[in-house]
């Protein structure tokens, strides 16, 4: 009786240690699998970050030459009118001086 008792706690120790080899593998695969997903929810996040920011700074881009092609533009028409301006009162200098050159020899 005494050997059986022995016997029956040395399976029931091995059956106990074998359960908890089991559960830490199965416990150490669960977190591997975990942390792999973590991994790559972590890897993918950044990934959307950085097109994100990628698309950001296109945009930014994008903004800071359409607001330059706009001030050259405004530049250009200030110029233009600038040069309608000469041209008109240089035309209207000569057009009084022809008149006066007209006048005086009549």
């Amino acid at each position: 009786a005494v050997v059986s008792t022995q016997s029956h706690k040395k399976l029931l120790e091995e059956s106990v240690q074998a359960a908890v080899i089991e559960e830490r593998e199965r416990l150490q695969a669960e977190f591997k699998k975990q942390s792999e997903l973590e991994k790559d929810e972590l890897k993918s996040s950044w990934i959307e970050k950085i097109d994100n920011t990628d698309q950001i700074a296109a945009e930014a881009a994008e903004a800071a030459a359409e607001k330059t092609r706009k001030e050259m533009q405004e530049k250009l028409d200030l110029m233009e009118q600038v040069h309608h301006s000469v041209v008109e009162s240089t035309v209207k200098e000569k057009l009084a001086k022809a008149r006066e050159e007209w006048q005086t020899e009549e």
